[in-house]
């Protein structure tokens, strides 16, 4: 995701790139029940323009992601299933 802002201010200007990957797998381990992992990585570029001064500020996050997920039996309103 790419995106300038220009305030009401003048000279004043933001850039921001921000790009994400999520990569993930998963099985359920019981018809109701599942595991999940995956990885995720984010990057954040922002740059702040003033005149007669611009800060960039990059960011990265990283890591592993993991979890359970599952269905539970509500019975009423509706849908007899719902996600958890």
């Amino acid at each position: 995701m790419m995106g300038t802002v220009s305030p009401n201010t003048d000279g004043v200007e933001i850039d921001v790139d921000r790009t994400d990957i999520d990569l993930s797998a998963g099985y359920y381990v019981h018809p109701n029940v599942g595991l999940f992992l995956g990885y995720k990585m984010a990057t954040e570029d922002v740059t702040l323009s003033i005149p007669g001064l611009s800060v960039e500020l990059e960011r990265e996050f990283s890591g592993p992601a993991f979890g359970v997920t599952g269905i539970s039996y509500r019975g009423y309103e509706g849908s007899p299933f719902r996600s958890v």
